[in-house]
């Protein structure tokens, strides 16, 4: 399973692991993204 968050910094600013997600699946955290760039989404 693939698991995107698409504003990382949002979710978690640092104090936080991924860890939990990373179980799950293939994580890729993008720490803020365009609401207008629909490409990037």
């Amino acid at each position: 399973m693939k698991i995107v968050i698409l504003d990382g910094y949002t979710e978690n600013p640092g104090d936080l692991s991924w860890g939990e997600l990373e179980k799950l699946g293939e994580l890729t955290v993008y720490d803020r993204t365009s609401l207008t760039d629909e490409e990037e989404i």
